[in-house]
């Protein structure tokens, strides 16, 4: 629906319905893409059995996290406490997802396009939080290998939806890191290897604070051609999240996607199109490899959210 003039009074109503009337940046005007029409119409069977197994996935799980996993966590696995608050756990863990469940997500957007892929799948998400995203990407894949990188510990509910949990290795001494209400604190980084035997698929989780260098030189040896950057939202983590990509050797050089959430106001945008405008120079790809995206998350109303890709 396309609104016309609003005046004030409009304005003043839509407001006490929660609404906030703003302009669209630069950025939203220029990069705006239908991904409907970028991504999903090249093969609407495919994405109709991609988003079945996705939310087959999602039933199948009826408590996401517990109490006692969120009190012992250092940032409430990426989940605002006042919203939980208001809506409470029975909102993240209802099967139907509420205002999600019937519409087209990042997860969904992310499965779709590994499907697509000719080779395997070398996927890394920056930002766990629950699971949720992680969870579905293994299920859509076979002889894949996915990293998870969080300051979380791993949660409880996605490694019981694995066969299989090892200590592939543990840091020799803690660094300190900030949390969203003990202030700072010492953590051991530490790695567990999860393995699917259905989907064969490898998953590498890493419990780390993602501003620690040492944490990138780790994953050295991976190079990655899926990667959803979900992390701690600030333009200076997404630059620095690429430096490290980079300085590191992480990506794949011959097929990259690269989608980054929430850029929730125009310093994200900016920092987003800094990175993409970096890759493209690397990959000698034009603008047309930068696009920005409306799409639902695991919960909440849709956002923007970024990509580079190769295709």
């Amino acid at each position: 629906m396309v609104l016309g003039p609003i005046g004030p009074t409009a304005k003043k109503l839509l407001a006490r319905w929660g609404y906030v009337i703003t302009r669209p940046t630069e950025i939203e005007k220029t990069r705006l893409r239908s991904f409907w029409r970028q991504w999903l119409s090249r093969d609407p069977v495919l994405f109709g059995e991609v988003y079945a197994r996705n939310r087959a996935t999602l039933r199948k799980v009826t408590c996401w996290i517990s109490e006692e996993t969120l009190d012992a966590s250092l940032w409430h696995y990426g989940l605002s406490p006042g919203w939980i608050s208001d809506v409470g756990l029975d909102y993240l863990n209802d099967s139907a997802l509420y205002t999600v469940a019937g519409e087209i997500t990042a997860a969904d957007l992310l499965a779709f396009i590994a499907r697509l892929y000719p080779e395997n799948v070398s996927y890394l998400e920056i930002g766990v939080s629950v699971g949720k995203t992680l969870l579905q990407i293994n299920n859509q894949l076979s002889h894949a290998h996915i990293v998870g990188v969080d300051v979380e510990e791993l949660n409880p509910v996605l490694r019981n939806n694995f066969d299989t949990c090892e200590l592939l290795w543990r840091g020799e001494s803690p660094s300190s890191v900030q949390t969203l209400s003990q202030g700072m604190v010492q953590k051991i980084a530490s790695c567990m290897r999860l393995r699917s035997y259905e989907m064969e698929n490898t998953f590498d989780y890493l419990s780390a604070d993602v501003f620690q260098e040492n944490i990138w030189v780790k994953m050295s040896g991976n190079r990655f051609n899926l990667i959803f950057s979900d992390g701690f939202h600030t333009p200076e983590s997404l630059r620095r999240e690429l430096e490290y990509l980079i300085e590191n050797g992480l990506l794949d050089q011959r097929r990259l996607v690269i989608l980054w959430d929430d850029l929730w106001d125009i310093g994200m945008q900016a920092a987003f199109m800094k990175n993409a405008e970096t890759i493209c120079a690397l990959y000698s790809r034009g603008e047309e490899a930068i696009s920005l995206y409306v799409l639902h998350g695991s919960y909440g109303p849709a956002r923007y959210m970024g990509m580079f890709s190769t295709f």
